[in-house]
């Protein structure tokens, strides 16, 4: 949820920081004691985001 929350705020930087919000991302997403809890639950409420978010997320998380 904080994933989601942040990406909220981030909104408005998403077109000129797409790519630096992105390696944070993976960064966060490969963390190794939280990094795979996070996916998962982000694939669980994936049909509840935005469209916009589905396009910054989806080759991120890959498939679940």
């Amino acid at each position: 949820m904080r994933v989601v929350q942040a990406l909220h705020w981030l909104q408005d930087v998403v077109p000129q920081d797409g790519e630096r919000i992105r390696a944070q991302l993976r960064i966060v997403f490969g963390h190794p004691d939280h990094g795979a809890a996070i996916v998962e639950d982000l694939h669980r409420g994936m049909h509840t985001l935005p469209a916009w978010m589905h396009d910054l997320l989806r080759d991120i998380l890959g498939r679940p």
